[in-house]
């Protein structure tokens, strides 16, 4: 299931990738899909991405988000935009900020599974001018980024379960870059994970480069997804 070469019928752990086989047999339906979204065969992502796209699980769209941007493969692409279009909810009228939040979760869990770490997913609200201009734009903004984390935290929840992960969400307010920097050096973290992407375009001309700025001037090792 890792690196889908043959194995010897009875051989509990693959003699090529060391996988337990054992253990992948009691992964749950839906994950076994998000393993063979990933296989070799062109046409087994393409079978695999149509089956979410009936069953309808949100737990399978970081996944199939993060293949359509990196394949190259046009209907391996196409299935996975047509099956998170049928999904609904996150993969048809979420925006941008919101699927990207989801796949650098995704990407950050995967990394604690390899190393047995423990994660912690944050979100911080800028603050923002309140230029009489902008006013009704900004309490829009704020509104979407109270319903927005409502529904990240619900899923990070779910993510935790479905992999097998310690995750704890916490959010705050003040400067994305100081407050990040500032929250992983109290709580001694060893390394932040951060995507270069996903302000909306008014939180992004204030914002600046968050990712640049974490990077520049954090104690710790700093990953950033780039997409």
């Amino acid at each position: 299931m890792n690196c889908w070469k043959a194995i010897k019928n009875g051989e509990m752990v693959c003699p090529h990738c060391h996988a337990d086989q054992e253990k992948l047999t009691q992964e749950t339906y839906v994950r076994r899909l998000m393993r063979a979204l990933h296989h070799i065969e062109p046409e087994t992502p393409i079978r695999a991405a149509f089956v979410p796209g009936e069953l309808k699980p949100q737990i399978a769209v970081p996944e199939l988000i993060r293949l359509l941007h990196r394949s190259a493969d046009p209907c391996i692409a196409a299935a996975c935009a047509q099956a998170l279009g049928t999904i609904g909810g996150t993969g048809s009228r979420e925006g941008p900020r919101e699927a990207l939040s989801r796949a650098y979760i995704v990407d950050a869990i995967e990394l604690a599974q390899k190393h047995d770490a423990e994660l912690c997913a944050l979100w911080v609200r800028g603050s923002l001018p309140h230029y009489p201009e902008t006013v009704d734009e900004v309490e829009e903004e704020k509104e979407a980024a109270t319903a927005f984390l409502q529904r990240i935290t619900k899923d990070v929840l779910a993510y935790s379960k479905q992999y097998g992960v310690d995750i704890q969400a916490d959010s705050l307010s003040g400067h994305p870059a100081k407050t990040i920097l500032s929250y992983a050096e109290k709580g001694g973290y060893d390394l932040i994970v951060l995507g270069n992407r996903g302000h909306s375009e008014l939180w992004g001309r204030f914002l600046g480069h968050t990712a640049d700025k974490v990077s520049e001037n954090a104690h710790c090792s700093v990953l950033i997804v780039r997409r």
